[in-house]
């Protein structure tokens, strides 16, 4: 889409949201729809921002006409002219503290059916008699979110899975277990094409002859329990568990492969051995919690309340080129997304800091690693990213008491923001890799409420790099950021201080423009006990929040 495309469906979808489109512009906006697959999805992502506005206005008690300034400022560079803007203007819902809670549920519901209603076509399509039936479930669905329920006959056919795991048993008592994200073909009840993702594949004793085909090779069971994958890439993978496998390829000399034993093969290469992993696949659902629905595929529960940043010794220089080698190990966190996804999505962080720069690390579990088409303003972290958000001013203490709710309170009262609320000094720092360019980039916003925010050039005085993992599956990011890019090069923190810090890994869909799922953690426990009055705040606005922060501890130089 041209910048001028895009311009015009922001107005669009902003005018929907409002329910002030006339007759000709909704004709306008549905034939887009209809046409444009990534139209469809800025659409859908407006209406969850929307969704989300709209709690978030009920909370704070925004009344009509009033709302923080950012979305104040799209609202008036989108909204119509002449008695259409009065119009549209009268026709946008009043929210306030005395909205009821229903009709933030209703709006919720027609956000579920919006969405299955625009992407039916591509989850599933199913054709013919049964030939499957789904087993179990977990977390497990499709574009637009639509879950496959237990005891579903499932036919010749596409499987779409966007992520989660769905465990299903053919006609011919073969377990299928798949995880997303994937695309399978169902042929048969012995017969299967996997097009990408993960897919483990167990028979029943005494039983063989389940073949599974990929894009780079056919795998044929002889009696087994065994592991498949594929990636976008090219490159297809498989690992035997128990008993053995046939794997051929039309240009390539067949292998058979016996348990412990994995090959790989990209597109025109050879069948290659290669390192046998237990973890590489998931093999089995874990036991049912009652509460795992609040975990989920993509998302995690916050354990950690530091980070400890490591102080470069002297002398030494960090080479930004996504090795890692000259980092200090001792400091790294760990975070991962609720099993059985900890292996999949997960990620591995780390701070070192001298005079001069801050230093980021990450080594990250995704299995869509850097897709991110980077193509909406504002939203470049949903292709996929990570983010660290630093507040480099001891002065402010801790706990952080500022707040994107302070901003938009003080904003409607006419009062003034608390001082960290609105801090040169309090930094977001957003990491991304630009598929389209093949480049790292940086984002930088101030304070809570987002100010002065910029996109500087690559080799604009900041360095960064993005190295994809081996099997595809992850990537690694390194980046040295200047403390002047945080308003902190004249007093840049020093070995000591512990000041508030949160970090964030966003995953995307495939196509690297939604944000499927992220992970929150550097937080501070038992802050949500001080506002027991008050809304509960989800962990995807802990950034939002400064008493959730949690704190990054600046040690001395070790000399190693």
């Amino acid at each position: 889409m041209t910048k001028h495309e895009v311009d015009r469906l922001k107005v669009l979808c902003e005018h929907y949201v409002a329910g002030c489109l006339t007759n000709s512009t909704l004709e306008e906006l549905e034939q887009w729809l209809a046409r444009d697959e990534t139209a469809r999805l800025v659409f859908l992502t407006y209406l969850e921002v929307h969704a989300g506005l709209g709690w978030e206005a009920r909370s704070l008690g925004w009344g009509r006409g009033t709302m923080p300034g950012d979305l104040a400022h799209v609202a008036a560079a989108t909204a119509p002219t002449g008695a259409q803007s009065a119009d549209c203007r009268a026709r946008v819902p009043a929210l306030s503290s005395r909205t009821p809670l229903w009709w933030v549920g209703s709006l919720a519901t027609v956000l579920v059916v919006l969405i299955g209603i625009w992407f039916t076509m591509r989850w599933p399509v199913f054709t013919g008699e049964s030939i499957a039936k789904v087993r179990d479930v977990r977390h497990a669905s499709g574009y637009g979110g639509r879950e496959l329920l237990v005891g579903t006959e499932l036919s010749r056919g596409l499987l779409d899975l966007q992520s989660g795991l769905l465990e299903i048993e053919t006609n011919s008592r073969v377990t299928l277990i798949l995880e997303g994200p994937a695309q399978m073909q169902l042929h048969d009840a012995l017969h299967a094409t996997l097009l990408r993702g993960n897919l483990v594949v167990r028979m029943a004793k005494g039983e063989s002859g389940f073949v599974v085909n990929t894009p780079q090779m056919k795998v044929t069971d002889l009696g087994t329990e065994f592991g498949v994958s594929a990636t976008p890439e090219g490159v297809s993978r498989v690992q035997v568990y128990e008993g053995k496998v046939r794997a051929e390829a039309a240009d390539a000399a067949g292998l058979e492969l016996v348990a412990g034993q994995m090959l790989s093969r990209q597109a025109g290469g050879a069948l290659t051995p290669g390192t046998f992993k237990e973890d590489r696949f998931i093999r089995q659902f874990p036991p049912r919690r009652p509460d795992e629905d609040e975990g989920g595929v993509l998302y995690n529960r916050s354990h950690l309340e530091r980070v400890r940043v490591a102080a470069l010794p002297s002398g030494k220089a960090v080479v930004i080129d996504g090795r890692l080698d000259e980092w200090d190990r001792s400091v790294a966190f760990r975070s991962a997304c609720e099993p059985p996804f900890a292996s999949t999505y997960h990620v591995e962080g780390m701070m070192m800091y001298d005079a001069a720069n801050l230093y980021l690390a990450a080594q990250v579990g995704d299995p869509e690693p850097m897709r991110n088409a980077g193509a909406r303003e504002g939203m470049e972290f949903a292709g996929g990213s990570v983010i660290v958000r630093l507040a480099a001013d001891r002065e402010l203490g801790g706990p952080l008491k500022g707040s994107a709710e302070d901003v938009a309170m003080s904003r409607r009262k006419g009062t003034a923001p608390l001082p960290d609320s609105v801090s040169d000094r309090v930094a977001n720092l957003i990491l991304w890799h630009d598929a389209r360019s093949g480049q790292a980039r940086l984002k930088l916003a101030y304070g809570f409420d987002s100010h002065g925010t910029v996109i500087p050039e690559p080799g604009a005085g900041w360095s960064g790099r993005f190295v994809k993992d081996d099997d595809g599956r992850g990537y690694t990011v390194e980046f040295a950021i200047p403390w002047r890019f945080l308003h902190a090069g004249q007093d840049p923190p020093r070995a000591g201080d512990v000041l508030g810090a949160l970090w964030m890994v966003h995953w995307s869909d495939a196509d690297g423009i939604l944000c499927r799922g992220q992970m929150v953690d550097i937080t501070r426990p038992g802050f949500d006990r001080e506002r027991e009055h008050l809304r509960k705040i989800p962990p995807g606005s802990y950034f939002q929040f400064g008493p959730a922060w949690g704190r990054a501890e600046f040690l001395p130089a070790t000399g190693r």
